[in-house]
């Protein structure tokens, strides 16, 4: 089933460092500056019912100290829905088809999420990048699963290629 995406911004050298600040060196305070840019984007998408953001890995969580998509959707009325079954190696260290395939499977609903109807809704995913689109697929697979309508991702940045981006397709 597709996912219609959405990003901000293109992923160049430049945005590439300013996501690598937040995610990987502690500075969490930008990912808010990137919350209210996410929620003047959403509302080009129509109504949306419900808003969650894509699981970050439990060791992930650990080296950080904080999961960024929760930072990036503070803006939103979001709820913590998925939750990843296992622990998938970085996505940033892999191409596109072996990114499909460490993702098959890899979320299920959490235990509040298994307690909520989603025949013919549609959901927004929140996330920080968008490569190839393996992550929000595998994600939106689980809501298609169970009777969503429509699935929605929108991001910080879109990549293609190597660093030669392009803006939201």
């Amino acid at each position: 089933m597709p996912v219609q995406h959405r990003a901000l911004y293109t992923y160049t050298p430049f945005l590439q460092e300013v996501i690598a600040r937040f995610k990987y060196r502690g500075d969490a305070e930008i990912a808010r500056l990137f919350s209210g840019d996410l929620k003047k984007a959403s509302r080009e998408l129509g109504h949306i019912d419900i808003v969650t953001v894509i699981p970050l890995m439990e060791e992930r969580l650990w080296e950080r100290g904080f999961n960024q998509g929760l930072l990036l959707a503070e803006k939103f009325p979001y709820v913590e829905l998925l939750e990843r079954t296992g622990a998938a190696e970085k996505q940033s260290k892999r191409h596109r088809q072996a990114r499909i395939e460490a993702l098959d499977g890899v979320f299920q609903l959490t235990e509040k999420g298994m307690n909520v109807s989603y025949d013919g809704k549609r959901i927004l995913l929140i996330d920080d990048i968008y490569t190839t689109g393996a992550t929000l697929h595998a994600a939106a697979s689980v809501f298609y699963t169970n009777g969503a309508k429509e699935i929605f991702g929108l991001t910080v940045a879109r990549a293609t290629g190597s660093l030669k981006k392009t803006f939201n397709t």
